[in-house]
Parts: C-alpha cells; structure tokens; sequence
C-alpha cells in the first residue's frame, strides 16, 4: 500500500513554496537537492533564464559548454529555458555559433548586449531569430553595418511582436539602406521600445520593409519624444494603447490627443526640471480620453503643479496613479501629491521587471 503524499510533496504546493525563489538561484539549487520531487518543481525555475555574459570569454565558454553537456543528458530540460541572455563578444565565435544554432523549444525572450559585434555574429542571429517560439527580442549592442543589422531579421517568425532596440541604431541613424535588400514580409509588431537613440522617427522611415507598426499597441520613446511625429508612426497613432517616455526639460511636449485608443502612460520623472513639459504633455489628453492607468516612477516628490493636473485629469472612469517605490519611501512621495491622494487615485506598486518584459 502506497504512502499518502505528504503535504510538500503536492506539486501545486511545491510550486508555491518554490516560486517566490525564482531569483535566487542558490536557494532554487539547494532546493533541488532535497528530493526528486523538489528537484522537478525547481528546474522550470532553474532553467527559465540561461545567461552567459561573464566577465571573461573563458568563463563563458566553459558555461555554455557545461550546459550543452547537461541538456544532452537531460533534454527534457531544454523546454524550460525561456530566456537567453549573451554578450557575444564575451564568446568564442564559435560558441555564439553554436548557442544561436541550438534547438530551443520554448525560448521566448533573447537579450543581446554588448559593443559591436562581428559579421559573423550578426549572421549567426538570423538563425537564433527564426526560432517559432520567439516573441520578444532586446538588443543594446552595436553592428559593422546597417545591411548586417537588417540582415538579422530576415528569418523572423510571424510570433515575434515586441522589439527594444536600445544603442544598436545610432550609428546608423543617417545612412541609407538602398543598399539592403527588402524583405519578403515586414515583421509585426505590437511593442517597439527605441531607446538611447536620437532621430529614431528618421531611422524607421529609411527602413520601411523592416517592421509592420500598423498594429502597434506599445510604443516606449524614451527622450526622443519627436519621435511621435514620424510619418511611420502616422498609422500607429490610431492602435496605440500604451506610451512610455522620459520628460526632460529641453524636449517638446507629447500631443496625447494624437492617440485616441491610449489607455495607459508609463513615465520616468528623473529631473524635477523636466515637470513643466510633462505637466503640459497631460493637459493635451482631451475630454473624451480613455485613460485609466499612469504609471508614474519618480525618485523626488512632484510639485504642486503636477498634483494639481493629476487630480484634475477629466475622469469618465476611474484613473489610478501608480507609484513603483518601495514602501518606505511611499508615504514621503504621496505627500507630495495631497489633492491626488485626496481624489483617492494612488497606489503603490512594487518595483519589478517593467513592462516589456512582462509582456505575453
């Protein structure tokens, strides 16, 4: 007669007990020392994100070599990891080959990073991109060309919809691309983050077989807020949903009213200087707006004037505030905002991984 399981051996109690460990490591391999059935629950969580981008090539190399060799033992493995981040140029060439040819079931989200990267590297993402599971791609490095930075894309499976592009583009800003060829099909996208990079809206429109912005729901701008007035973006004003960016002091103002499905606004206060343009940026939402989220990171308390606008938004349905600090910061920064606080429109979240990450 079999034994009852006991009460740590039910997986869905497992689950909950191991999940809050998901970025802790060390705690994630100690649980899976304490029995086949811990060590089961704890290697979704183990495998979910492989990163190789230590400090030496060495290093890298040997990690990418010991989990080739875990996933030959263990293939069963290889469906967990849903996140790869790699620095190539912290790898043999070789062992970028290698790791951008391996078959990868799941994965869903590829990080790059790092200074420029060789001809072959850049080939070698044609095949790591053309992976049918993947939806979600960063790149913050930079490429010997523009062909060899179009050249990555032209194995792109229709999943892929959300792109952040971060230092890769400026260098490339002004150049031409008659030289590239078009591709069969532009990628669609749902979620485009540009970031680090001035004249964006000038760099897209020299790349119009590149990315279908006809569907996009998300659009994160970082400074460059000019980057609203590019005619690529003309079509993309009518589905996007949500807009991030960063205020600054010098930057023009945002024409909310431009975007009538706009539901959310993810914004970055770092300089008090920069409230002026944001306060005018918010009294650009028109009266029918549909606003119902703001997500408002600031590490200073806001000004009057900012409180003020918040409380006064034109409501048609509730509007939340939300404020990502921690908690022992919150009560200074909601004291800052008393007729936003009064209009009881704040809450405090907890300050994680941001949107595009979380992303589906």
């Amino acid at each position: 007669m079999e034994a009852a399981p006991t009460a740590l051996a039910i997986s869905e109690l497992l689950e909950q007990c191991i999940g809050p460990l998901r970025r802790s490591p060390a705690d994630l391999q100690a649980c899976a020392l304490v029995s086949r059935a811990w060590a089961y629950a704890a290697q979704p969580l183990i495998f979910a994100e492989v990163s190789v981008y230590s400090t030496t090539r060495a290093k890298n190399d040997a990690t990418w070599f010991r989990l080739q060799e875990t996933l030959h033992v263990s293939p069963h493995l290889i469906q967990y990891i849903r996140r790869l981040c790699i620095n190539p140029n912290l790898l043999s060439s070789d062992g970028f080959a290698a790791m951008c040819r391996f078959p990868f079931t799941q994965l869903a989200y590829v990080f790059i990073m790092g200074s420029t990267l060789t001809p072959s590297s850049a080939f070698s993402l044609r095949h790591l991109f053309s992976l049918l599971s993947l939806t979600h791609v960063r790149l913050d490095c930079r490429f010997p060309s523009m062909a060899d930075f179009v050249q990555i894309w032209d194995r792109c499976a229709p999943p892929l919809r959300h792109v952040q592009i971060g230092s890769s583009l400026a260098p490339w800003v002004k150049t031409s691309v008659t030289d590239v060829r078009p591709f069969r099909s532009p990628i669609r996208l749902e979620s485009l983050r540009v970031q680090c990079v001035t004249q964006a809206g000038d760099w897209l429109a020299r790349v119009p077989d590149l990315f279908d912005l006809s569907q996009l729901r998300r659009l994160y701008m970082g400074h460059d807020t000019q980057l609203v007035d590019s005619k690529r973006l003309v079509p993309a004003r009518q589905t996007i949903e949500t807009v991030e960016f960063r205020p600054t002091a010098t930057n023009p103002p945002i024409n909310l009213g431009l975007f009538p499905r706009l539901t959310a606004l993810h914004i970055t206060l770092r300089a008090p200087d920069a409230q002026p343009m944001l306060v005018h940026t918010l009294s650009t939402l028109p009266p029918s707006h549909r606003i119902r989220t703001i997500v408002l990171w600031m590490p200073h308390g806001g000004d009057g004037w900012l409180d003020l606008h918040l409380a006064s938004l034109p409501q048609h349905r509730a509007i939340t505030v939300e404020l990502p600090t921690e908690a022992n910061h919150y009560d200074y920064i909601k004291s800052r905002f008393p007729r936003t606080s009064a209009e009881n429109m704040l809450r405090r979240t907890e300050k994680d991984r941001d949107w595009f990450e979380a992303l589906d």
